[in-house]
């Protein structure tokens, strides 16, 4: 499986899942932003971020819109949605809610590559 990079979630508050090193669910340096706003300014200003994970219905900004707008001038950022609702991942991976930490780290194997 592939390693995660340290910097590898930025997603709404109300989500209980974060990555850490190696691909184990971990509760730390995880980055969460209420609106699809605050963590578009956010991957602007952090090249390192690698990965990101988000809710398609968000506030503001929706999931798929900020995979949208990042990919516009960061197209080799690694992109998951989540969603209990939505069926139209509009070409991205989209993980179901409630999420399995099994599914998880497939899909973001499966997203990132190898090592």
């Amino acid at each position: 499986m592939s390693a995660l990079p340290p910097k590898a979630d930025i997603r709404p508050r109300d989500q209980d899942v974060c990555f850490g090193p190696k691909a184990d669910i971990v509760r730390t340096d995880k980055l969460a932003f209420v609106t699809g706003n605050d963590a578009l300014e956010k991957i602007v200003d952090d090249p390192s971020i690698e990965i990101l994970i988000t809710d398609i219905n968000m506030p503001g900004l929706s999931g798929t819109e900020l995979a949208q707008r990042v990919r516009s001038f960061r197209d080799q950022l690694h992109v998951i949605l989540l969603s209990g609702r939505e069926s139209d991942s509009h070409g991205y991976p989209l993980i179901r809610k409630p999420v399995l930490r099994s599914d998880l780290q497939r899909v973001v194997a499966e997203t990132s590559g190898p090592d």
